[in-house]
C-alpha cells in the first residue's frame, strides 16, 4: 500500500488521504441525492400507477383523484429543482437564515455572558 501511495502521489501521504476524504464525501453527498430524488419521484408516480390499476380494475372511478393524481405527475420534474439546491450546503444555511428572519419566534436568545453578576446589595442587608 505505501509503494502504490508513493507512486500514485508523489506529493505527502497526508495530502493523498485528504483527496482521497474529499472525494469520498462527495461520492456520499451525490448518493443521497440521487436516493432522495428517486424517494421523491416514486411518491410522485405512484398515485398515477394506483389510478391505473384503478382503472383498469373498475375499482373506485374518480375523475378528481385522477386530475390529482396526474397533477403530482407533472410537478415531480417542477420538485427536482428545488431537491438539487436543498441538498446543497450553502442554499440550506441561506434558507434557514431566511425563515428565522422571517420567523422572530425561531431565533435563539443569545446571552452575553461577558458580564458578571453583581450580587444585590440591598439582598445582603436583608439576609443579614
Amino acid at each position: 500500500m505505501e509503494k502504490r501511495l508513493s507512486k500514485c502521489c508523489p506529493r505527502s501521504k497526508q495530502e493523498y488521504v485528504k483527496q482521497l476524504d474529499i472525494i469520498s464525501g462527495m461520492h456520499r453527498e451525490f448518493s443521497r441525492l440521487m436516493i432522495g430524488i428517486s424517494f421523491i419521484f416514486m411518491l410522485y408516480i405512484l398515485p398515477v400507477q394506483v389510478r391505473i390499476i384503478c382503472s383498469l380494475l373498475n375499482v373506485w372511478p374518480s375523475a378528481l383523484a385522477d386530475l390529482i393524481a396526474v397533477s403530482l405527475l407533472l410537478a415531480s420534474p417542477m420538485i427536482n429543482p428545488l431537491i438539487y439546491g436543498l441538498y446543497q450546503r450553502q442554499v440550506r444555511t441561506k434558507l434557514k437564515m431566511c425563515i428565522v428572519k422571517c420567523v422572530p419566534c425561531l431565533r435563539r436568545n443569545k446571552v452575553d455572558i461577558t458580564h458578571d453578576i453583581e450580587p444585590d446589595r440591598d439582598m445582603e442587608t436583608v439576609n443579614r
